[in-house]
């Protein structure tokens, strides 16, 4: 029987790609400074925040309760540098792929923490969406060089997959817009250092840019924040393993943005198209729809 947390997990995994094609848009052709995007980050969800603050109000949580979601709020800004660092020398297609790793490692902790367990086939599915996802990310040479945004995006997954335990666990003390809330205003010390480190080239960078260029660039993390929502209220309502399973159709979505701007807008965005690349991609989807199928 089809379940809301289904749809919402889909909607996120779409969101959260077309943020990624305006992040990747924007580092390799308009902000070179990773921190400028993560003011326009800090800025969506600050903001966001505080309107929720005073029109929803915040459930109470405990002290503890509070610190964890300081520590996974400063974590997520931290490993979103990383992310946005990654863009700048990364192709999205084969970089985001492996944010997918995610599933693997929110599987376990999931099993350890909060003693989730499926059939034998959701986890068949579960392994088939990872493998897919992580053969889009495959390169026939790689430098060391070349290996180190892969590798930070790696370390983002890691830490994605803990906040995924942590909201789960706090969602049974509140709702899921004060979670949301808590999570974001209490990033705000790691935002902070970040802007003080980078303020001079932060500064200079927006100063140079046109109020197109800041009003899509909000735009970008505007779209990346409805996929939060979106992720945030579906685990509210599933399992959080199958949950950021089914979220491994970022990829998928993705990959359709890059193909359609590589076609028609190359100079926005382009990615490589050769015929043994696509085929890769086309064996990856493939992959990924029968994961979901099983998942689901």
């Amino acid at each position: 029987m089809f379940s809301m947390w289904i749809l919402f997990s889909v909607l996120a995994a779409f969101f959260w790609a077309s943020g990624n094609i305006f992040d990747k848009y924007f580092i390799g052709n308009k902000i070179k400074r990773p921190a400028v995007l993560l003011v326009a980050l800090g800025f969506v969800h600050l903001v966001t925040s505080l309107i929720i603050y005073l029109v929803h109000g915040l459930e109470k949580l405990s002290y503890f309760h509070i610190f964890l979601a300081a520590i996974y709020g400063n974590l997520f800004i931290l490993v979103s540098y990383f992310y946005f660092k990654s863009l700048m020398k990364g192709e999205v297609s084969k970089l985001v792929p492996l944010l997918q790793l995610s599933p693997l490692f929110t599987l376990i902790f999931a099993f350890v923490f909060l003693g989730e367990v499926f059939i034998f086939s959701q986890y068949i599915g579960i392994f088939l969406l990872i493998f897919g996802a992580l053969l889009l990310s495959l390169k026939k040479s790689m430098t060391f060089d070349s290996i180190k945004p892969y590798l930070l995006i790696i370390c983002v997954a890691f830490v994605f997959s803990i906040g995924d335990i942590i909201v789960k666990y706090l969602l049974n003390f509140a709702d899921f817009w004060s979670i949301y809330a808590y999570f974001r205003l209490t990033m705000l010390p790691a935002l902070l250092i970040i802007i003080y480190l980078n303020f001079p080239a932060v500064s200079l960078t927006l100063r140079r840019q046109s109020k197109k260029i800041i009003l899509l660039l909000l735009l970008g993390q505007c779209l990346a924040l409805v996929g939060v929502l979106s992720f945030i209220y579906s685990i509210a309502l599933g399992p959080v393993t199958l949950v950021r399973a089914l979220a491994s159709l970022q990829p998928f979505f993705v990959l359709i943005f890059a193909v359609v701007f590589s076609i028609f807008s190359p100079k926005i965005l382009k990615e490589e198209m050769s015929k043994s690349a696509l085929i890769l991609k086309v064996i990856s989807i493939v992959l990924i729809f029968i994961g979901v199928i099983l998942i689901t």
